[in-house]
């Protein structure tokens, strides 16, 4: 516990030093001192420059003024401990991490996501090749409805493959260590979280070939007591009559996920691919098909602030790539909505996805469980 306590400091402040870790952590020096110097022989945490990082949380300058500077600890930047791969609709991606929480994702490699599990288990295979003996902890984001504890993928619109395929055996196979899987937004919201650990309650809506989204609710990810949460994205809208990939009629993300928006703008004769939809958008007026969208979004958005008790939203994807008097008009259609807005502050604001955080951060506390 102490620990994971002060693990979790040093990754709050940036770096901080041994005096300011237990003025903050409440713990003894002598304890501070041993835990810090066990973690040093780990490589899980690492010495560095005696100034603060310009980031660092005010809480944790130093206390001392006069004399030398104190050494000050931070998470290890450099020995690889994990590999994070992302299997996408799209691209898969893969890179290998340090303990550190990135701050921005960074992929070492890529590849075009096949049309069947064993193209991609191939593939995958390739790229693992060079750190199979390494003894790295493989974190797996996934996309649609996911038993995390078993990497069973229950419905997957955009990847269909994943349905039929046991990933907890194929891939203990091929790598050879062990695998943590995730669904993809609950990382979103994790890296969120762990980027900015003082951001407080929040609800984070991402919009991309899907619609998902994800909670956090005093200090740890919301999760039900069935592998499906945050399906914001397959809510029912009326008088939308479009057929959606789970099956369904009318699904929220078929409106507002890249490819619904994309549909919309070509059913009004606008340009077929994003980024000219968004250079189309950026000095017009708000036009009234995605005026319709937008507010179809803010009515599920408000829905899940009421019935969760939030009133912060983060808005990751295409929603941070639209105009800025896009995400206005949302932001003001969630307020007219959510009913603490009657009451107190609604905030809406952009982020950018922050995957490889949620990951590294997925990594590093079951290394702190082992």
């Amino acid at each position: 516990m102490n620990q994971r306590r002060i693990i979790q400091t040093v990754a709050r402040h940036g770096s901080i030093s041994r005096s300011d870790l237990a003025r903050v952590t409440g713990m003894s020096q002598p304890t501070v001192s041993r835990i810090a110097d066990q973690l040093l022989s780990e490589e899980v945490l690492a010495t560095c420059d005696a100034d603060p990082a310009p980031s660092e949380h005010p809480s944790a300058k130093s206390t001392t003024v006069l004399g030398r500077p104190s050494t000050r600890l931070e998470l290890d930047r450099h020995r690889p401990r994990f590999c994070t791969v992302q299997l996408g609709v799209r691209h898969t991606r893969m890179a290998v991490l340090p303990v550190a929480i990135p701050s921005e994702d960074r992929w070492d490699s890529e590849f075009l996501t096949p049309a069947s599990a064993d193209a991609w288990l191939r593939q995958l295979a390739k790229l693992w090749k060079p750190h199979r003996h390494k003894g790295l902890r493989t974190i797996v984001s996934l996309p649609g409805v996911v038993d995390e504890r078993t990497g069973k993928v229950y419905l997957s619109p955009n990847v269909r493959w994943l349905e039929k395929t046991n990933l907890g055996d194929s891939l203990s196979d091929i790598l050879d260590t062990q695998v943590v899987f995730k669904q993809e937004i609950r990382l979103l919201a994790l890296g969120h979280l762990a980027a900015e650990p003082e951001s407080g309650d929040f609800l984070l809506v991402d919009s991309g070939n899907g619609v998902g989204a994800a909670a956090v609710i005093g200090g740890n990810l919301f999760s039900g007591s069935i592998p499906l949460s945050g399906e914001i994205g397959h809510v029912a809208v009326q008088g939308n009559a479009r057929q959606c990939g789970c099956g369904a009629i009318g699904c929220l993300e078929t409106l507002i996920a890249r490819p619904g928006l994309l549909a919309s703008a070509a059913e009004h004769g606008l340009p077929k691919s994003w980024p000219a939809v968004i250079e189309y958008l950026a000095d017009r007026p708000l036009p009234r098909w995605l005026k319709q969208s937008l507010e179809s979004a803010a009515v599920d958005i408000a829905a899940a602030l009421n019935l969760l008790g939030l009133r912060q939203v983060v808005l990751t994807g295409a929603f941070r790539e639209l105009p800025p008097y896009c995400v206005e008009y949302l932001s003001n259609s969630v307020r007219r909505h959510a009913m603490w807005a009657r009451f107190g502050e609604i905030s809406i604001r952009t982020a950018p996805r922050r995957r490889q955080a949620g990951m590294v951060s997925v990594a590093l506390d079951g290394v702190l469980l082992d």
